[in-house]
This record gives structure tokens, C-alpha cells and sequence, in this order.
């Protein structure tokens, strides 16, 4: 057991004794006694040496941990150390490896830590701080070595056309040209210096804002690109700024860690991708653009569409499909996880808002439930697969097979505060214990509720667990023995939905269908003071904030609602935003700020201090929206929203005019502009029909009231004398739009709710259409009706349009087809146009009348010329609203999704559209449209990297603005660039941002940039918002 001779047991005997042992006491005896029998010349240096190997993130040589000793003044030999310790410690013959040899020892090393030696001799104790600021300077050595250090194309690759996985010989490379200290050193310094203490970090200030310097800086992240460790470098970064003694270098650490995040895909995937896609696209006035095109100035030229600045997260996360059901952050808040009924796990950068690779697939139904360990390494998930699976938080694969035992939904899930237990509910009516590391149930399932139960959690201190159930009841438990902690705690008058235990363990809150909240204390099961009252519907969730001062629900009434925890009153006025019920809910660690997941498929950030929303606004409206309208000279835009709000918009810019118009007390439906654009007409689902100035914002006059039930439907006179209007009262009505007085009685036919009016273009005519499926036309003087109804529809009448002539009516219909009538004789016109898969909600004519668009619940909007059509694809959600801007160039559309959009509308031949075969007979002439802006590339500084293969060096890439979508129903995988980088026959834009020729990687465009390139807008609006300040940002930009 000892290299020196001793009276003791075999090695093997008194091995075998030490690790049977089950008391810490006793085998820390053996431990000492271990170390006792080192000399005692050399214990000072076996403790710095233990101390390197506790605190090394992977195992070191004998050759690494020599250095570091020299590094650290230590002079004795590391070989010499391990042979005094060959009865802990082991090194492999072949790779010079030292490792432990048993995981009780590092345990004890790390007891050792904690107190400091033993009593019973003047020991050296364990200092890890000690040991990662002796590692952190090392690595720094290592990084800025002469000869074995960071240089730029460390690896002498010849080509950026491939990426890093296509260079075959990729890992003779790294083992020739990046030491295995300098290996070390890229991947681990930043959590060393995280790791160390103050002191340690301010004798490393220098070394560290060395390292943060372009163009070392680029060359560590060459290194991290090659050896894949990019994803534990961005969390190494922001370990380092959560110490308040960085202050100095916190801003470029920060900017360095959203350049990596921003780029991950181009410098994950290729090193020179660093230089000539990374630092052109990164914001303008951030210091590695500016400092890093200095030094390579023959990089890409991005000339426009660039921000100036790294954008803050967005205040809304999409990405799922359907309800999120459970939210959480990771403890250290880099990271956030959800759940969905889409079945689907998803992970998201929580500084940026970002996915972070793909959707964690495995449950076969609605996620329900979700959570992190203590530690941050693991997820687990309950789903309505009656299944519990934990997952990789790191890598997002699954560990082991999936925990099977409860007989129905799996509804709550949690981790014991120390990471070795999950607790589950379920509505089989149970709660169960799991092993985490086995994945095997602790005993038997935990009977007593006799409803489904909806929530669980463990005590702070891990003794106990709460459970809620549609029993109406809550029932606390002992985690030893599984008994029940007295009697249920009774109170609420409905099914109880959600309980949460307060920081210090003291107090629980609970949330029913009963609409309250109760605090009860956890100790008694007394409950504390009245119940919160102030949702309006059924309570979801709730939670405590990270300090216990405030309490946090979400309701099916889609509200948030903050609670002052002592006194039990509402803080401030309810946070709206979502759009259906709140489900989840999930604090920061540091409490600054929470997320709310809703069965909206939306996940919104709110400010912890001021309960409003965070990030930056990507949608002006915050609803669907219903309806936009060009004015006649096409100078301005106006929307309606499900929010209530009418907003205008600078059609040029893209820029909100004024501040919302509000005064409607419900959906906006319908808005159109005067003649003259001095006034916007709206309707609304309040009954109401208002005017606004244009000017002021200000409503006109009173609200127009006659309809009995929302105004669906609304159109203006072409010499904006009258006002038409249809609601769900089966009713169209005639109104002086001076006045607001009616023109004579209501027009009666329709025998269901009127969705749509149209004016003919000489006025003299009124259209409308019904649920009842029936077109009617009316006298727009007397309000007689004109000939029989047109029937032809086989589901309600969504959308109405007179063509410019008069001489034809469109009309769009819930059977998802669309109509030509003719206006005189009320006959079909041809057969209805196909394509739609899902019901036609808004139709409208262009300005010469030779074409149709359309948009429909399928998400997207067709161009019609004649029976064939173009699709315009882009829109996540219904297109509720399309038109025509008046000189006919661009079409306007406002989407379920709550944006309004702009596309161009130049005609696109089939043949022109998305390239799905790269070599599909496109020809060399194809041109960019002259609204295309340009980008200038040249890679000369690569050492010709980029020209190796063509003798040609990239210049001047146009891009055109308005690449069309293909016809076919798929999602197209490449869009080709309409002018060609000279020395390159195609150019593409791959569906994950590369720009490809031949198979050759030529760079990567970021998602802003990329957006115009794969859709046919040229605009999209709203603009970014800050949602503090109001400040405008800039344009979703299309071209660069």
C-alpha cells in the first residue's frame, strides 16, 4: 500500500478495506494514514500537486503537471510525487495520464478542502482557489507561448471552401500543430479564472486582458473551432462575469461571448470562417469588427444591413408548435428549457433568445412538465406519454431509458435540492420517488389524494414534498418514510392546479381553479390571511420569487399577476401580452427577471423589479393582426389588432407613425383610410365603428353604434361620403361617414353573420358576403338588394373585392377556394381557383386588375394569374389581411403571427423561383433587381485560401432582395443568388445560412440578414422596439 516499507496489510487488503467503508470518519482515517507515510519533506508539494489534479477539468500528465509545478516555483518532479502515492493515485503506462484511483479519495481530498488539514498534524491543507489561479496562469502561459502557442491558421489549412469535418486529415492537424497543453488551455482557462478567488484574478488582470485582445482572441477561437469547444467556452465566459472584480474587462467578454453565441454555426463549423464571416457581420461599433477588419481588411465587405449594436433578447421566444407547459432556467441562467404539447424539448440561450440546437425529440405526446438538476447537467421531463426522461443538458440526448410506473399522465416532475432524487406526479393519483442515477423507483407509489395530482415539490432543505391535486386538497410528505405530514390542507373550493414552497421552506402557495391563491404555513398547514382574489380565471401556476418577497401566477385568463408575499396584495396592474392561457412559469437565479410559457406557443420575458416586459418588441401589435390598409397616395400604412390598437406605419421606412390609436374595447377587425389619408376608418368586435385623424391620432367624434355584435366587416365609399358596414347581427348597415348618421334602415337578407362589404368602384353598388355561404349585392343609394344571392360556395364567405373595372367580383371562402363572379349577371366565372389548404381569409384585386392576391389560414398568400398561382411564403400564423399598394408594386399582408409584412410584387416565373436542384438550368444572365444592395467580397488575406480551387479571387456578390418561394408545398433547402461571385458558375443560400457554390462553403449569413434572401417581402414590419425606451432600431433588413 506504501512505497516505504511498513508492518501494515497487504496493499490489497487494506484497498479493499478502505473502500468498503462506509463512514467518512474511518475512511478518512485511512486516507490520512496514507499520507502520513509520504515524507514529510515533500508534503507541501504533494498538496499543490493533489490540488492540481482535484481542480483539473480533464486528467493531466505526468509532462503537464510538471510544468505546472515549475510554473508555480514547485521544483520537485511530478513522477516522484506519484510514485510516493501509488496506492491513490495510477499513471498509465502509455498516454503518461494520472488519475485516481478510486472516487472516495477525491472525495475525501475534498472534505479536506472544506476543513482546513487535520488537527492532529501541522498539514498543508487542500486550497482549490489556489490551484485553479495556479491553473488559470498556466493556461495563460500556454496560450501566449512563442512556440507552441495561438497563432493565426494554427493548423495550416488550405482552403476555407470545406468545412472542418470535410477536412479529412483534420486530427494529424491538431495533434501536430496544437500541443495538448495548449488544448488544455483554450478549453479550460476561463473556468479556472472563474473558479480561483479575487486575489488570484487580480494578479491575472494583465494576463487576461492579453488574452482578450484581437487578434489573440480570433486565434483562441480557431483553436476552439478545430477541438469543438466553442459551446463550453461561451459558458466558461460567462462564469468569468459574475464576479463583480472583472469590471474592467466585463465588456469585452460579454461582446466576445455574443459574438461566439451570434456566430456559433460559421465558427463551430469552420475556423476560417471566424474572419471572413464572424467578424464582417457582427455589429459595427463592436470592438472585433472594428479592431478585427483593421488587421484582415480583405475579408467580406458587408455594406448595409448591419446593426450597430448586439440586440437585446427578444421579449417573445417562438419556436413551439403549440402550448408550453413547462419552463425552467438553468441555476446558473445561461440556459433556458421548455416544454410543449408539441411534444418537443427545447433549449435557448437566455442572454440572446436563441435556439439552441434542435428540438429534444423523444416523448411520444405533450411534454407537461420540466425541470433542471441542482447542478445544471441534467433535465428531466413528464409527459403525457406517462413517461419521465432525463436528458443531457449539455449534448440534449437522452440518459438511459425513460422512468415507466405511473399509469397516466406524468404532470409535475422536480429534483431534491441535492440532484439524487426525482419526484413525480401523475392523474393516475400518485406520487413516486426515482433514483436518478438508476432510474429505479424508490419504494412504492405515495397513495392519499383521490384525484389526479397536478403538482409536486421538494422542500428547500429536500426533507419533505408537496402535492396538489383536483381532490382540492394539498398534502405535504415525509421523503424518508413517504408518510403523509398530518392532514390534507383543505381550503380551496375547486380543483387545486398548482403549490410552491417558499425560499426558506416556511410558507406554501397554492392556485385553483377556484380563481384564488392561498398561502398556507408549512408547517401547521395553517392557512395564511384571505385568499388572493384578482384572476378571472383558472389559476395555472404559480411560484415564489428566488427571496420569498413576492409571489408570481399565471392564469387561463392569460394574465400574470405579482403578489406582495407578506401582505397578500396585488403589485401593480396585471401583465398582459400573452395571447391564451399562462401555463408556466420559471424565475431567474438571480431573481431579475422571469419567463412565462402559454398555450399561445410563446415564452415571454418580464423585468422582476418592474413587472414589464423585457427584451426588445418585435411586434408593434400584441395580438393577431386582423387588418392593414394602404392609404391612396401609399405614403402610409395602417393595422388593427386583436390588442384593440390601430397602428400607423411610414410605408417607406417601416417606422411606427405615433403611438398606438386606442379606444376600441375590443379586436380591431376592419381598418381603411379616406380618400384624401387624412382619416382611418376602423371597426371592432366592441360593436363600434370609429374614425381617427391621421395627424393627431385622435378619434373623431363619437363611436358609430347601430350593429348589434362585432363589426366584421367595413368599406369606404370611393368618394368617402358613406361608410358600409356587415356584422354578426346577419346586418349591413349604410352611414354618413360626416355625420355617423345611418342612411336609411338596416339591409336585411343574409341569414348568418356578414363577414365581408366591398363598395364598387364607381359606388353605386355594395357587395357583401355571409356565413350563410350566400354573396348578395346591394343599391348603395336605397339599400335594395340586386338580383338574386350567388351561391357556389361550399362553407361561409370570408373576403370580397370588386376588380378596378367593376366588372368582376373575387371572393374568398372558408372551403378554401377562391371565385370570379360577374358583377352584372352574378354567373361563375370559369371554375374556382385551387390551391389553398386551408380556408381563404382575405382577397383583393390589383390596381389594373390582371391578377389576384390572396391569404389564407395555410399560412401563406397567392398571387393568381388566370388558374395558376405563386405562393408568398413567410408568414408563422393565418394570413388574416392582404392589398395591393396603389401603384401595384409591393402587397401588403397582416398575419395571425403579429406582424405585417411587405412584399414585392413583380411578377416570378416558375423557373426563377427557389433553386431545390443546383443544377437546374439556371443561366448566367440572371440579374439582381436594381432595389438589391451589395456585398463586396475578397479573401486574399487567407493566404488564398478561398481562391485555391479557382484562381479567382470572390468579389462584388449581389443579392437580390426578393427571391420568390417555390410552388411545391416543401420547404426549399437552397435559394439561388441572382448574380454569381466571379470564378463560381451558381452561387446559394443553403436553408441554414451558407452560401454555397459547387459544393464549396463560400460564408455563412446570419438569420437577420438571411431573411430577405429566403423570402419574397422586401419589408417587414413592426420594426425592432426597444420596449423601455421606444426606440426604433431598424428594419428586419432583406438585402445587405
Amino acid at each position: 500500500m506504501l512505497t516505504n516499507k511498513s508492518d501494515l496489510a497487504r496493499p490489497e487488503t487494506a484497498y479493499q478495506r478502505m473502500i468498503s467503508m462506509e463512514r467518512n470518519g474511518v475512511i478518512d482515517d485511512l486516507y490520512s494514514l496514507i499520507l502520513e507515510h509520504v515524507e514529510p519533506g515533500v508534503y507541501a508539494d504533494m498538496y499543490k500537486m493533489l490540488s492540481l489534479l482535484l481542480v483539473a477539468f480533464e486528467p493531466l500528465t505526468v509532462d503537464d503537471v510538471d510544468d505546472i509545478l515549475r510554473h508555480a516555483a514547485v521544483h520537485r518532479a511530478a513522477k516522484t510525487l506519484v510514485q510516493n502515492l501509488t496506492s491513490v493515485l495510477t499513471e498509465d503506462g502509455t498516454t503518461q495520464l494520472i488519475r485516481f484511483r478510486h472516487p472516495t479519495f477525491v472525495e475525501y481530498l475534498r472534505r479536506c478542502s472544506v476543513l482546513p488539514g487535520l488537527e492532529k498534524r501541522k498539514d498543508v491543507p487542500i486550497n482549490l482557489r489556489d490551484a485553479h489561479g495556479q491553473a488559470a496562469s498556466w493556461c495563460f502561459k500556454h496560450l501566449r507561448s512563442q512556440t507552441r502557442g495561438l497563432k493565426f491558421n494554427i493548423c495550416q489549412i488550405e482552403s476555407s471552401f470545406h468545412l472542418n469535418r470535410e477536412i479529412l486529415d483534420l486530427e494529424t492537424r491538431i495533434s501536430k500543430f496544437i500541443s495538448r497543453g495548449l488544448q488544455y488551455a483554450s478549453t479550460h482557462w476561463p473556468f479556472h479564472l472563474a473558479e480561483t478567488d479575487k486575489e488570484w484574478r487580480a494578479t491575472l488582470k494583465s494576463e487576461l486582458g492579453s488574452a482578450l485582445q484581437c487578434p489573440y482572441i480570433l486565434y483562441w477561437m480557431e483553436v476552439l473551432s478545430l477541438t469543438g469547444g466553442v459551446p463550453r467556452a461561451i459558458q466558461g465566459l460567462r462564469d468569468i462575469t459574475r464576479h463583480k472584480d472583472i469590471e474592467e474587462h466585463r465588456n469585452d467578454i460579454i461582446e466576445i461571448r455574443r459574438l461566439m453565441t451570434t456566430f456559433a454555426v460559421p465558427i463551430q463549423d469552420s475556423a476560417p470562417q471566424i474572419y471572413i464571416s464572424a467578424l464582417p457581420f457582427a455589429p459595427t461599433a463592436s470592438k472585433l469588427h472594428i479592431e478585427g477588419l483593421k488587421m484582415y481588411t480583405g475579408t467580406l465587405s458587408v455594406t448595409h444591413g448591419l446593426e450597430e449594436q448586439y440586440r437585446r433578447p427578444p421579449e417573445v421566444l417562438r419556436g413551439h408548435e403549440d402550448s408550453v407547459r413547462g419552463i425552467a432556467f438553468s441555476p446558473d441562467g445561461s440556459r433556458i428549457v421548455s416544454g410543449s404539447a408539441d411534444n418537443t424539448i427545447r433549449l435557448w440561450d437566455a442572454e440572446t433568445g436563441r435556439p439552441i440546437g434542435d428540438p429534444l425529440r423523444g416523448h411520444e405526446d405533450s411534454i407537461l412538465a420540466i425541470a433542471y438538476s441542482p447542478d445544471g447537467s441534467r433535465i428531466v421531463s413528464g409527459s403525457s406519454d406517462r413517461m419521465i426522461r432525463l436528458w443531457d443538458a449539455d449534448t440534449g440526448q437522452p440518459l438511459g431509458e425513460p422512468l415507466q410506473g405511473h399509469r397516466n399522465w406524468v404532470s409535475s416532475v422536480a429534483f431534491s435540492p441535492d440532484g439524487l432524487n426525482i419526484v413525480s406526479g401523475s392523474w393516475d393519483s400518485t406520487v413516486r420517488l426515482w433514483d436518478v442515477e438508476t432510474g429505479q423507483p424508490l419504494g412504492q407509489p405515495i397513495r392519499g389524494h383521490e384525484e389526479w395530482v397536478t403538482c409536486v415539490a421538494f422542500s428547500p432543505n429536500g426533507s419533505r414534498i408537496v402535492s396538489s391535486s383536483w381532490d382540492k386538497t394539498i398534502r405535504l410528505w415525509d421523503v424518508e418514510t413517504c408518510h403523509p405530514l398530518g392532514e390534507p390542507l383543505r381550503g380551496h373550493e375547486h380543483w387545486v392546479n398548482t403549490v410552491a414552497f417558499s425560499p426558506d421552506g416556511l410558507r406554501l402557495v397554492s392556485g385553483s381553479w377556484d380563481m384564488t391563491l392561498r398561502i398556507w404555513d408549512a408547517e401547521t398547514g395553517q392557512q395564511l390571511g384571505d385568499p388572493l382574489i384578482g384572476h378571472e380565471d383558472d389559476i395555472n401556476v404559480v411560484i415564489f420569487s428566488p427571496d420569498g418577497s413576492r409571489i408570481i401566477s399565471g392564469s387561463l385568463d392569460a394574465t400574470i399577476r405579482v403578489w406582495d408575499a407578506e401582505t397578500g396584495k396585488q403589485v401593480g396592474s396585471a401583465l398582459r401580452g400573452h395571447q391564451d392561457s399562462v401555463a408556466s412559469l420559471a424565475f431567474s437565479p438571480d431573481a431579475s427577471h422571469f419567463a412565462s410559457g402559454s398555450s399561445d406557443a410563446t415564452i415571454r420575458f418580464w423585468d422582476a423589479n418592474t413587472a414589464q416586459s423585457l427584451g426588445i418588441s418585435q411586434h408593434g401589435h400584441q395580438g393577431p393582426v386582423h387588418t392593414v390598409a394602404f392609404s391612396r397616395d401609399g405614403s402610409q400604412i395602417a393595422s388593427g389588432s386583436s390588442d384593440g390598437t390601430i397602428k400607423l406605419w411610414n410605408a417607406t421606412t417601416g417606422n411606427p407613425s405615433g403611438d398606438s390609436l386606442r379606444g376600441h374595447e375590443n379586436g380591431v377587425k376592419n381598418v381603411v383610410f379616406s380618400p384624401d389619408g387624412t382619416i382611418v376608418v376602423s371597426s371592432s368586435a366592441d360593436g363600434t365603428i370609429r374614425l381617427w385623424d391621421v395627424q393627431t391620432g385622435h378619434q373623431l367624434g363619437t363611436s358609430f353604434r347601430g350593429h348589434h355584435g362585432s363589426v366584421n366587416a367595413l368599406a369606404m365609399s370611393p368618394d368617402g361620403s358613406s361608410i358600409v358596414s356587415g356584422s354578426i347581427d346577419k346586418t349591413i348597415r349604410l352611414w354618413n361617414s360626416t355625420t355617423g348618421q345611418l342612411l336609411g334602415g338596416p339591409l336585411l337578407g343574409h341569414q348568418a353573420s356578414v363577414n365581408a362589404v366591398a363598395y364598387s368602384p364607381d359606388g353605386s353598388r355594395v357587395v357583401s358576403g355571409s356565413k350563410d355561404k350566400t354573396i348578395r349585392l346591394w343599391n348603395a343609394t336605397n339599400g335594395q338588394s340586386l338580383g338574386d344571392p350567388l351561391r357556389g360556395h361550399k362553407e361561409q364567405i370570408n373576403a370580397l373585392a370588386f376588380s378596378p373595372d367593376g366588372s368582376k367580383i373575387a371572393s374568398g371562402s372558408q372551403d378554401a377556394t377562391v371565385r370570379l363572379w360577374d358583377a352584372t349577371t352574378g354567373q361563375p366565372l370559369g371554375d374556382p381557383l385551387l390551391g389553398h389548404e386551408a380556408s381563404i381569409l382575405a382577397i383583393a384585386f390589383s390596381p389594373y386588375g390582371s391578377r389576384i392576391i390572396s391569404g389564407s389560414a395555410d399560412k401563406t398568400i397567392r398571387i393568381w394569374d388566370g388558374i395558376d398561382s405563386q405562393v408568398l411564403r413567410g408568414h408563422q400564423h393565418a394570413v388574416n389581411s392582404v392589398i395591393y399598394s396603389p401603384d401595384g408594386l409591393y402587397i401588403l399582408s397582416g398575419s395571425s403571427d403579429m406582424t405585417i409584412r411587405l412584399w414585392e410584387a413583380e411578377t416570378c416565373r416558375a423557373a426563377d423561383l427557389t433553386l431545390l436542384d443546383c443544377e437546374s438550368g439556371f443561366g448566367d444572365d440572371i440579374l439582381p433587381p436594381q432595389s438589391a444592395r451589395s456585398t463586396s467580397v475578397s479573401m486574399d488575406n487567407w493566404n488564398g485560401m478561398l481562391n485555391s480551387d479557382t484562381g479567382h479571387p470572390l468579389s462584388e456578390l449581389d443579392i437580390p432582395a426578393q427571391p420568390c418561394d417555390p410552388l411545391k408545398n416543401e420547404k426549399p433547402q437552397r435559394i439561388l443568388l441572382r448574380k454569381l461571385v466571379p470564378g463560381f458558375r451558381k452561387c446559394y443560400l443553403t436553408s441554414d445560412g451558407w452560401v454555397k457554390s459547387a459544393g464549396k462553403y463560400l460564408f455563412w449569413v446570419p438569420d437577420d440578414n438571411r431573411h430577405g434572401l429566403q423570402y419574397f417581402h422586401r419589408l417587414t414590419m413592426p420594426t425592432y422596439r426597444d420596449a423601455t425606451t421606444n426606440e426604433v432600431f431598424g428594419l428586419f433588413s432583406t438585402h445587405f
